[in-house]
C-alpha cells in the first residue's frame, strides 16, 4: 500500500514541479511569442514551472513548513489562478512541429546526457560544498525546515560551548549556531539546492536526492540547444550542444550536488527568454526571464550580477521610447525579483554574503558597515528604479533629455547598433585575452585565483579556447539586438573579474573550474555552435569540411579527458560505510578532532543517522574536558574520541596521558576520488583512505 501511495505521490507531484504551472502560463493570454521554436517552448514550460516551485519551496523551507502536500496544493492553486485570471487561448502550445532531423538531434542529446550525467557521485559525506548541500537537504526532508534545532546546545554551559563550538558559533563548518537559547543552527550556504534535494529525497528516497543536479544538467542541455537554435541552424546547434555535453567540467559537475549546475540552467533559460523578449516583446518571455534570474540569484549569490545588465538594457529601451506592455511586465518582474532576493539575503544569508564579499564591503567601509551600506544601496536602487520605470512624468523627462542628447550628437552617434555590437565583440575578445594571458602573469602563487581561467581553458585545448571565443565574438556582432550582446559581454566580464580576484576561488582543479560553469563555459560553447553553423550554412565544401573537422577534433579531445570518468563514481560505497559506523556508535557521544574527518564523517553521522557527533575545537583544558565526559557518563552515554587531529583542537601534549583513553575500535573509510592538481589536466582517479581509531574516554 505504501508503494502505491508513493507512486501516486510521484505521479501527482512531478508534473506540478516541472510542467503544469508553466503550461498554464504558456496557454494564457500572456504568451505572444508566436515565432518561438518548439524546443524553446519546452524550456519555457520547464523553467516557469521549476521557477514557481523553487520560490514556493524555498519560502516554505525557510519558514519550516516544507511539505509535499503543501507544495502540491500551492502549485495547483497557482495554475488554477493563472487560468482564471489570464484565461486560455486555443492556440496549441506547439504550433510548429519540429523537423524530423531536429527532433532526432534533441532525443540523441537527451540520451547522451542521461548516459553521462545520471551516474551521480555518492557525495553524502560532509566533505566540501556538495556534502554540505546534501546533508542540509536530508535534514530538510526529515524536518521540513532549512534551519536546524540543536537541543544539545541549549543545555551547554560556556566551557562546554567553547569546547565544541568555535567562537560559540561554528559547530561544524558551515553549520553555525545562531541562537543559544533556542539551539537554532543555520547552514551558511544558499538553501535553494538543499530544498530541491529534500524534495527529491521525499519523493524518491535518499539516493533520489543525488539526481537533482543531473536532471537540471539535462535541462541545461535543452536550454543550450534552444538558445543556439535561435542564432544558427540545426547543424551548428547540434555541434555546440554535443560539445557542451562532452566537455569535462560539464560532465563532471553534472554528477555531484553543486549549485553552479543548477544555476547554469536558470541563467541559460534567462538568456533564451530575454533574447525572445527583445525579438517579439512577449510579456511571458520577459516574466520568465525575471523568474529565472530571481531563482538563479537565490541559488548562487553571484547570479545577482545579471540584474545589472538586464535592467540597463531595459533602461535603454525606455530612453528610446520603445516601451510596451511587455516592457513593463519584464522590468517590474525584475525589480520584484531583486526585492525578493534582498529579503532572502536579509532573512537567511546575511552572514554568508558578508563573509564571502568582504573585499567589496571593505571598499565601502568595514566589513560590517560595508555590508549595511551595500544592502541599503540595493534597496534604495530598487525603489528608485521602480519609480523611474513606472512614473510617467519621470519617463517623459528622461526621454526628453535623451532625445536632446541624440539631437546634439547628430550623425556622430556612437550608439549606432553595428558600432555598439562591434565594440562589445571587441571588448569580449580583449577580456578573454586579459584572463588568459595577463592575469596569470600577475598571479602571486600557483593557487592564485588569477590562474584559474588559464587552467580551465586546458579543457578546451589550451590556446584553442580562442576558437570558441572567435565564434562568440562573431555571434555578438551578428546578433539582431545589441541588448543581448550587451548582457552577454557584461556578464562574462563581471563574472571573470569577480572570480579572478575572489579569495574563495582558491583551490584545486578540477574543483575550481566549476566557477565558470554558470556563464563562461556555456557562452564559449554557444560561440562554437554559431561558428560551426555559419561555416556549414555557407554551403561551400571547403568551409563545411572545416566545420566537420573542427567539431570532430574537439569531440576527440573532450572524449580523451572524459574517458577515464565514463564509469567512475566518486565516493562510491561511502553510504554503506557510514551506516556501519553509525551502528557501532549508536547512543554514544562521538568526538572528532581532525577537521577533515570532523566534517566528512561527523556531519553525515549527525544529520543523517542521528548520532551525537561533534567536532572538538578546544581541548586545552583537560580537567574541564574530564568533567564534561563525566557528565555524559552519568547520563548513561559513553564518549568516543577520534584523536587523529589533536593538534587542531589545541590539545595539550600530554592529553592522552592525563585522560584515561581505552582503545575502542579501528575503522577505515575509503572511497574512489579524482586526483587533484593545479596545472595538470586531471584525468587520473584513485582511492582515498582514512584510518580512524576511536578511543573510549574514561572519566
Amino acid at each position: 500500500m505504501n508503494a502505491v501511495q508513493d507512486a501516486l505521490e510521484i505521479l501527482f507531484t512531478v508534473p506540478l514541479l516541472f510542467v503544469i504551472p508553466g503550461y498554464a502560463l504558456v496557454k494564457s493570454r500572456l504568451f505572444k511569442a508566436r515565432r518561438s521554436s518548439w524546443i524553446s517552448r519546452v524550456v519555457l514550460v520547464i523553467a516557469l514551472s521549476a521557477g514557481v516551485a523553487s520560490l514556493a519551496a524555498l519560502s516554505y523551507g525557510e519558514m519550516g513548513y516544507l511539505r509535499i502536500w503543501l507544495l502540491d496544493l500551492t502549485l495547483a492553486v497557482f495554475s488554477l489562478a493563472v487560468w482564471l485570471v489570464f484565461g486560455r487561448t486555443r492556440v496549441p502550445v506547439f504550433e510548429k512541429r519540429p523537423r524530423p532531423i531536429e527532433a532526432v538531434v534533441v532525443i540523441a542529446l537527451c540520451v547522451l546526457s542521461i548516459l553521462l550525467f545520471f551516474r551521480p557521485f555518492e557525495y553524502i559525506a560532509g566533505d566540501g560544498d556538495p556534502g554540505y548541500y546534501f546533508n542540509s537537504g536530508y535534514h530538510i526532508a526529515e524536518t521540513g525546515a532549512v534551519n536546524i534545532t540543536d537541543e544539545a546546545a541549549t543545555r551547554m554551559d560556556d566551557v562546554e560551548l567553547k569546547t565544541f563550538y568555535d567562537n560559540g558559533i561554528a559547530g561544524f563548518i558551515p553549520f553555525h549556531l545562531r541562537s543559544r537559547q533556542t539551539g537554532k543552527t543555520q547552514p551558511q550556504l544558499y538553501d535553494m539546492l538543499p530544498v530541491w534535494i529534500g524534495i527529491f529525497i521525499l519523493l524518491f528516497g535518499k539516493s533520489g536526492g543525488l539526481y537533482v543536479v543531473p536532471l537540471f544538467a539535462l535541462f541545461s542541455v535543452l536550454a543550450f540547444f534552444a538558445l543556439a537554435r535561435r542564432f544558427t541552424g540545426v547543424f551548428g546547434a547540434a555541434c555546440g550542444a554535443l560539445l557542451f555535453c562532452l566537455v569535462f567540467p560539464q560532465a563532471y559537475f553534472a554528477r555531484m550536488p553543486v549549485s553552479e549546475m543548477f544555476c547554469q540552467f536558470l541563467v541559460l533559460a534567462a538568456l533564451l527568454f530575454f533574447s525572445e523578449f527583445l525579438a517579439e516583446e512577449c510579456p511571458l518571455s520577459g516574466l520568465a526571464c525575471a523568474v529565472s534570474v530571481t531563482v538563479a540569484a537565490s541559488v548562487r549569490p553571484e547570479a545577482l550580477i545579471l540584474f545589472l545588465p538586464l535592467l540597463t538594457v531595459m533602461a535603454a529601451r525606455l530612453f528610446r521610447r520603445r516601451y510596451r506592455v511587455g516592457d513593463y511586465v519584464t522590468v517590474n518582474s525584475l525589480l520584484a525579483g531583486m526585492a525578493f532576493v534582498w529579503l532572502y539575503v536579509m532573512a537567511a544569508e546575511y552572514h554568508y554574503v558578508r563573509r564571502n564579499a568582504r573585499k567589496l564591503f571593505e571598499a565601502l567601509g568595514t566589513t560590517t558597515g560595508g555590508m549595511t551600506t551595500f544592502m541599503g544601496l540595493w534597496l534604495a536602487a530598487t525603489g528608485i528604479a521602480l519609480a523611474v520605470f513606472n512614473l510617467p512624468w519621470i519617463n517623459k523627462r528622461l526621454c526628453g533629455i535623451w532625445s536632446r542628447f541624440e539631437g546634439r550628437m547628430g550623425e556622430k552617434r556612437f550608439w549606432d547598433l553595428r558600432v555598439l555590437k562591434g565594440a562589445l565583440a571587441s571588448l569580449t575578445l580583449l577580456s578573454f585575452v586579459y584572463f588568459y594571458f595577463i592575469t596569470p602573469a600577475w598571479a602571486s602563487s600557483v593557487a592564485s585565483p588569477r590562474n584559474f581561467f588559464f587552467y580551465t581553458s586546458e579543457y578546451f585545448g589550451g590556446v584553442a579556447v580562442f576558437v570558441f571565443v572567435a565564434g562568440l565574438c562573431w555571434l555578438l556582432f551578428d546578433a539582431d539586438d545589441a541588448g543581448f550582446s550587451f548582457v552577454v559581454t557584461s556578464s562574462l566580464i563581471l563574472y571573470g573579474l569577480v572570480f579572478s580576484e575572489a579569495v574563495g576561488t582558491r583551490g584545486w582543479q578540477p574543483w575550481l573550474s566549476r566557477r565558470f560553469m554558470v556563464v563562461t563555459i556555456p557562452m564559449l560553447m554557444l560561440g562554437f555552435a554559431f561558428l560551426a553553423g555559419r561555416l556549414w550554412d555557407s554551403k561551400k565544401p571547403f568551409l563545411r569540411a572545416t566545420a566537420l573537422l573542427g567539431a570532430a577534433c574537439f569531440v576527440v579531445l573532450f572524449c580523451f579527458f572524459l574517458a577515464p570518468f565514463a564509469g567512475h563514481v566518486e565516493y562510491k560505497g561511502i553510504d554503506r560505510q557510514y551506516r556501519e559506523l553509525a551502528e557501532k556508535v549508536d547512543g554514544d557521544v562521538v568526538i572528532f578532532t581532525d577537521p577533515f574527518v570532523g566534517e566528512a564523517v561527523g556531519i553525515p553521522l549527525r544529520y543523517q543517522y542521528g548520532v551525537d557527533a561533534r567536532r572538538a575545537w578546544d581541548l586545552n583544558d583537560t580537567a574541564t574536558f574530564r568533567d564534561i565526559v563525566r557528565g555524559y557518563v552519568e547520563e548513561g552515554r559513553e564518549v568516543l574520541i577520534e584523536t587523529g587531529g589533536l593538534t587542531y583542537a589545541n590539545a595539550r601534549p600530554d592529553f592522552s596521558e592525563v585522560l584515561d583513553l581505552e582503545k575502542a575500535f579501528d575503522y577505515e573509510v575509503k572511497f574512489p576520488r579524482t586526483s587533484k592538481s593545479y596545472k595538470v589536466r586531471p584525468w587520473a582517479t584513485g582511492t582515498e583512505r582514512h584510518d580512524l581509531t576511536f578511543f573510549k574516554v574514561q572519566p
